[in-house]
C-alpha cells in the first residue's frame, strides 16, 4: 500500500510543502541560470586573454624585428639570423658556440641578435641554447601524455626535436617528473 505525502500532513500542510518546494526549485533554477552565464563570460574573457597574449607575442617578435632593422642590421647579421633560423628549423635549436665556429660572430653578439629576433636563449654551462619558443611548445606536447620513465621511448616521441630533446636533458631543463608522471620542461 503506497502512501503519498497527503496522507501524512494535512491539506493545507501539504499546500504549503509544495509551495516550499517550489520555491526552492524557483531558486535552484536562478542559481544554475547564474552559474551557467558566468561560465559563459568566463570563458569569454579567457578566449579574449588567449587572443591578447597571442597578438602580444607576436608584437614582441615584430617589434623584435623591426628594432634590428631600425638599427640597420649588417648583412653579417642577417646571415646569422638566417643561419641560426635554419638550425632551429632542421634540429630545433642551435648553440651559440656553434654559430661562432662557423660564423666567427661572439657568442654574446649572437645573443643579443636571437634575443631581439624573439628567439629563446637559454644560457646553460657556459654556452647558449638558442631556439624557438614554438619549438619548445611544440616539444613539450609531443611530451605530454608520454608517462613512461625510458629516456629512448621520450626520445623517439620528440622525433625530429630529439637533439633538442637531448641538449635540455643534458643540462637539466627537461626531466622526468614522478609527480606529474610524466616529461616536464623547466627552464628556470
Amino acid at each position: 500500500m503506497k502512501r503519498k505525502l497527503d496522507d501524512y500532513l494535512g491539506n493545507n500542510d501539504c499546500n504549503r510543502v509544495m509551495d516550499e518546494i517550489k520555491k526552492l526549485e524557483d531558486i535552484v533554477m536562478i542559481a544554475v541560470k547564474s552559474m551557467r552565464g558566468d561560465i559563459e563570460d568566463i570563458r569569454k574573457r579567457i578566449e579574449v586573454l588567449e587572443s591578447q597574449c597571442i597578438k602580444n607575442s607576436q608584437s614582441r617578435v615584430n617589434i623584435g624585428k623591426s628594432q634590428l632593422s631600425v638599427r640597420n642590421r649588417d648583412k653579417k647579421g642577417e646571415a646569422v639570423l638566417d643561419f641560426i633560423r635554419e638550425k632551429i628549423d632542421s634540429q630545433g635549436y642551435v648553440m651559440a658556440s656553434s654559430v661562432f665556429n662557423h660564423l666567427k660572430i661572439k657568442p654574446r653578439q649572437v645573443v643579443y641578435l636571437a634575443r631581439n629576433a624573439g628567439l629563446k636563449v637559454i644560457e646553460s654551462g657556459g654556452d647558449y641554447i638558442i631556439t624557438s619558443i614554438g619549438t619548445l611548445v611544440e616539444l613539450e606536447n609531443r611530451l605530454f601524455n608520454l608517462h613512461s620513465t625510458d629516456v629512448n621511448e621520450a626520445i623517439k616521441k620528440a622525433g625530429n626535436l630529439s637533439d633538442l630533446f637531448e641538449v635540455l636533458r643534458r643540462y637539466g631543463m627537461v626531466y622526468y617528473d614522478a609527480r606529474i608522471k610524466g616529461w616536464k620542461i623547466s627552464l628556470d
